[in-house]
């Protein structure tokens, strides 16, 4: 899924906002009607975007657009850049 919304967004930058809504277009075309994308919260100020399926959501930081994994608590967990 998130292979298939890089791939909608384009190659590189940091556009928080292309990003999250190629996220929520690719979610749709994997797991169908029922896949979704909802803002899970904010850290910091910024919202976080997590796919209910996956627990897997993005986080705009100063190194660009984030994959992140939002545990239970309160951290959240860093996986790498999106790309």
């Amino acid at each position: 899924m998130f292979s298939r919304a890089a791939e909608l967004a384009g190659e590189g930058g940091s556009d928080f906002a292309k990003h999250s809504g190629a996220l929520s277009r690719a979610t749709a075309e994997v797991i169908g009607p029922s896949g979704k994308v909802d803002k899970l919260g904010e850290v910091g100020g910024h919202p976080i975007f997590v796919s209910q399926r996956s627990r897997v959501g993005i986080f705009p930081s100063g190194q660009g657009t984030l994959l992140v994994r939002p545990p239970a608590g309160e951290a959240v967990q860093e996986l790498g850049l999106y790309r």
